[in-house]
């Protein structure tokens, strides 16, 4: 069975209500598993809000279907609060630039379907936090595959390196277009995430450094 994290406020059904404890409990853990989180001890409305969301999620596992939800980092957000802050794409209105057109090729000999998890061409789930990069990280996750086709490699791209240095018309965090990102990699090549970790990757691990050397 597979199991899907919530974006918060993405199903409008609610399950019965729990003990009070139930949540509380629920939400103390949230607060440890998250500490990164901004809005984690934003009180009275905020725990309302992940209350809120963790009805949802009882709600839909009760139905028993072929996947699941959990409560993940964004469990305490609205989806208005997730949107604004995750979100990213945008579109100058010129989807397609200088591409050719180049029509589609009649396939038949084909699987009716292909699992690239369980071949090997696609990383781990990565996290855009609140940078409105998803532009970068659709960029990568496209020459991910499109580079573990041809080599059969599997490499994980740096959304970092585009979010700082792919200035054609790209915005970083105020958003983006996956054409222009794939047209500056032609020419520039991309870091490796491992060359080029997310600043907020870089951070989460300084600040896990300086927790031990306090143990």
């Amino acid at each position: 069975m597979k199991t899907c994290l919530l974006a918060a406020g993405l199903f409008a059904s609610a399950a019965a209500d729990q003990p009070e404890s139930y949540y509380k409990e629920l939400w103390e853990q949230f607060k440890q598993d998250h500490t990164e989180h901004p809005a984690s001890n934003d009180g009275q409305t905020r725990y309302d809000k992940f209350k809120a969301n963790v009805k949802i999620i009882d709600a839909h596992n009760a139905k028993k279907l072929s996947y699941t939800l959990g409560v993940n980092e964004f469990a305490d957000l609205s989806w208005d609060e997730f949107a604004a802050t995750h979100l990213g794409y945008k579109s100058d209105g010129n989807r397609w630039g200088d591409l050719p057109k180049v029509a589609f090729p009649e396939i038949t000999d084909v699987a009716d379907s292909i699992d690239w998890v369980s071949k090997g061409a696609v990383t781990p789930v990565k996290n855009q936090q609140q940078c409105g990069s998803c532009w970068a990280f659709s960029t990568t996750g496209s020459l991910e595959g499109a580079y573990f086709v041809a080599s059969g490699k599997l490499e994980s791209l740096s959304e970092e390196d585009l979010v700082q240095c792919d200035h054609n018309g790209d915005q970083g965090c105020q958003g983006g277009l996956m054409d222009n990102a794939f047209s500056w990699v032609q020419q520039n090549g991309i870091c490796s995430e491992t060359a080029y970790p997310t600043l907020q990757a870089v951070d989460k691990l300084a600040r896990a450094r300086r927790v031990a050397r306090q143990l």
